[in-house]
């Protein structure tokens, strides 16, 4: 039964070497001193592999960082401990950690204390087969972790993946500890855990990865709005297309409302920005915006207005033909020739760009995305509507295409109110991502939907009518 673990044990060991040579420069060494049974505290941690020394009730923990700590994809770990009894009376105490994605800073996010019970440990025979399965469980995640991290790898060497496999099998183990120590009467192990260590171990399948097709759930969709115009313009997004991206879509307001956090199942943010449609409280709700979608850890930003009907499918189909790892800025241009503008922080120079109107939506890969932090991120952003005097969305082309040098790709499936919408032909509107509407009283600009759900009185802004051509099952539209 030894002989097992021992090769188990050394299985790991080169498990653990590969996934910390993969990112051998990356890696560094910090200690933290903690109470033995606060082990929730390394949720919070860099990701990577730790071994915990125990000794009368306080812990050492080596945290091998792997990776860049601001990716949520390495950010936090998963603390396991087992004890093995040995035969001379004493027990080896092993602890471990695992890459997980990461949890937020705040404390109530984090998983509650599991119970604890008493285990009795009299039975070296059985113990060893728990431990036995454990270890081959540890034994699978680190594989799985070591294939995630060299497809991390790959991407930062061009995708060169099968050149870093020959070295990967050259490195060398790291040092572990091992402590050990007289054993207890008793071990305390989480009520959950000891019910888990007696049923087989359930095969796991290697974790979703960035090669797989995006899904609705890697877009973050943003719609900004103001107070004054949820009842007018949110009741009529919430009634068509947010239902079908309720989980995916955030509204982006100026004043706490307790009806429309409740109706949007509480994706309303309050940015507390003013609720003037001036460039300032534009960039303000923008910034809040742009740094909520990086928490996220979503692949893309998409952002549209609250007068925007948003095709779900097609939006989708658009970003599945891209990739997030790249690059991307979608959207239309508004104008028929790029804007001019004053760089005020260099010199008053004249600078000329594409950007793509916020009026009709847009949207942006997360690797672009992450490089425009250092002009973006936590408030920045409205720094640079400063700098060049002029909106969010035409900023946002500013900092994209004049200082990341990174052109707009123009897609003309999305519309605002600002194109003549009578114009798109009926058999055209199931093909465009988004369209819009402008209703006062020198003139009413709609899509044309010949005998419609609904009529013009029932639906002045179209919307309802679209959504029912768009979706023609929905049991709730009328039949004309």
């Amino acid at each position: 039964m030894r002989w097992r673990v021992r090769r188990t044990l050394t299985s790991i060991l080169v498990f653990v070497a590969i996934t910390t040579f993969v990112l051998h420069f990356n890696v560094s060494e910090k200690s933290e001193k903690f109470d033995s049974g606060d082990f929730q505290q390394l949720h919070r941690r860099a990701a990577g592999v730790a071994v915990v020394s125990v000794r009368d009730g306080s812990s050492r923990v080596n945290v091998h960082d792997v990776g860049d700590q601001r990716n949520g994809s390495f950010g936090s770990l998963l603390h396991q401990s087992k004890k093995e009894q040995s035969r001379g009376g004493g027990i080896r105490e092993m602890a471990w950690a695992n890459d997980v994605p990461s949890l937020s800073d705040d404390d109530s996010q984090l998983p509650p204390p599991l119970p604890q019970q008493q285990l009795n440990t009299s039975e070296t025979e059985f113990q060893l087969k728990l431990i036995e399965k454990e270890l081959n469980q540890f034994a699978l995640q680190l594989q799985q972790t070591q294939e995630n991290l060299l497809r991390e790898q790959s991407q930062r060497y061009g995708g060169r993946q099968q050149q870093l496999k020959p070295i990967l099998q050259k490195s060398s183990p790291p040092n572990l500890t091992i402590v050990v120590k007289e054993a207890p009467k008793y071990i305390p192990v989480a009520a959950d855990t000891a019910a888990k260590l007696q049923q087989p171990v359930p095969p796991q399948s290697i974790p979703e990865t960035n090669f797989r097709k995006t899904e609705l759930n890697d877009v973050f969709i943003a719609v900004k709005t103001t107070g004054k115009y949820h009842k007018s313009r949110l009741n009529i997004l919430l009634d068509t297309w947010v239902t079908q991206a309720k989980e995916q879509t955030y509204f982006f307001t100026d004043i706490f409302d307790e009806e429309y956090r409740i109706r949007t199942n509480y994706h309303l943010i309050n940015t507390n920005c003013s609720g003037q449609h001036s460039r300032q409280a534009l960039c303000c709700k923008t910034a809040v915006i742009y740094d909520t979608f990086l928490k996220s850890g979503k692949r893309w930003f998409c952002g549209v207005d609250d007068d925007n009907y948003l095709n779900v499918k097609q939006l989708l189909i658009l970003l599945q033909d891209y990739k997030h790892e790249q690059d991307v800025y979608l959207g239309r241009a508004s104008l028929s020739h790029p804007i001019e503008a004053m760089d005020r922080d260099n010199a008053m120079q004249r600078v000329t760009f594409w950007f793509a109107t916020g009026g009709a939506g847009y949207c942006i890969s997360r690797s672009l995305a992450l490089k425009m932090s250092p002009y973006a991120s936590g408030g920045t952003f409205k720094s640079m509507c400063n700098r060049i005097r002029l909106p969010d969305d035409v900023s946002i082309g500013f900092i994209i295409e004049t200082l990341l040098k990174q052109p707009l790709t123009r897609i003309n499936k999305f519309n605002s109110h600002l194109q003549s919408l009578r114009t798109i032909k009926p058999d055209q509107l199931s093909k465009q991502i988004t369209l819009s509407y402008g209703i006062d009283e020198k003139r009413v600009n709609v899509v044309q939907i010949p005998n419609g759900a609904y009529s013009e009185t029932q639906d002045p802004t179209r919307f309802k009518s679209l959504h029912c051509l768009l979706n023609p099952t929905l049991g709730k539209c009328p039949h004309r």
